[in-house]
């Protein structure tokens, strides 16, 4: 068996060794997760094959290898050799990683953001239907943010907007799914949740995000206004769901703020004062249908 040195800098072997006991390389090539465990079986099988997995290196860091092995065969069609290569790309993974960290979530909270946000729901809405489950959404925006904005600067405005995320990952369960739409505004999907359970979290979020905020010695407030729509009562579609969850926030900003309410049919004829935010929502509400139509 020949092997290139190499194979020296990803594991602790030396190239000697490898050519001493032909069967080391499937050790030190042991996958690290479940989607690469087919390799182990194509390379005891001497088939010809291209796949990736991650491995621990000799540092016991993470790292992605190509591996491509090609039989050789004499005429009696018995295996005489197998030629391989390994690759390292774990740079290449680590690019893809964060290309799509840019594409679905948002960079300062690492939350999914509205595409993300909008392709789980579609997912979640055709999992409901197909159950006859329940589905919730819950539109939070937070009231008093400009004046954190304005007093203590884009940096304080960061800073709450992490805290508050914190937040409400102790208020929700962690098979919600909680995102940033943009600015101040939040959405958090539910699955299989009766309405008393999604009260429970609303009253839990108004209270635990409405507690005040120290940045750089300075105490800050916000309150969410919440809004909730339900399937299958409130819409059969998204943009019916996320309509009537908009229309439900505003509406509770104008019953007072800091409050929850709920979608009903007396706020069918309900305009938001802002109508951009749901603009945008369907907007990308649309690009997702038109990308899954292609």
């Amino acid at each position: 068996m020949f092997i290139t040195r190499g194979i020296e800098y990803l594991f602790s072997y030396q190239q000697e060794d490898y050519r001493q006991n032909v069967r080391l390389i499937e050790t030190v090539l042991k996958p690290i997760d479940d989607s690469s465990m087919a390799f182990r079986d194509q390379l005891v099988a001497n088939r010809k094959m291209r796949n990736q997995l991650a491995v621990l290196d000799k540092n016991n860091q993470k790292r992605w290898l190509e591996i491509s092995t090609t039989p050789r065969f004499d005429s009696a069609n018995d295996i005489i050799r197998v030629d391989g290569m390994i690759s390292d790309i774990t740079k290449r993974k680590q690019l893809e990683e964060y290309l799509r960290q840019m594409a679905y979530y948002d960079e300062l909270t690492d939350l999914p953001n509205r595409k993300l946000i909008l392709k789980h729901l579609r997912i979640a809405l055709a999992r409901s239907k197909r159950h006859q489950h329940s589905l919730s959404i819950m539109f939070i925006d937070l009231d008093g943010f400009k004046k954190v904005n304005d007093t203590l600067g884009h940096e304080g405005g960061d800073y709450l907007l992490k805290e508050v995320v914190s937040r409400l990952y102790n208020c929700v369960r962690e098979e919600d799914l909680t995102g940033r739409l943009g600015g101040d505004e939040f959405m958090i999907v539910f699955e299989e949740t009766t309405q008393a359970e999604i009260v429970g979290i609303a009253e839990r979020i108004l209270s635990v995000v409405s507690k005040p905020y120290m940045i750089d010695d300075c105490e800050a407030k916000v309150s969410p206004s919440i809004g909730i729509s339900l399937f299958p009562q409130d819409g059969e579609d998204i943009e019916t769901l996320i309509q009537n969850a908009d229309k439900a926030m505003y509406y509770a900003k104008e019953k007072g703020k800091g409050t929850y309410q709920f979608y009903t049919s007396e706020l069918e004829n309900y305009q938001s004062k802002k109508v951009g935010f749901f603009e945008k929502v369907m907007e990308s509400v649309s690009k997702i249908k038109e990308t899954y139509k292609r």
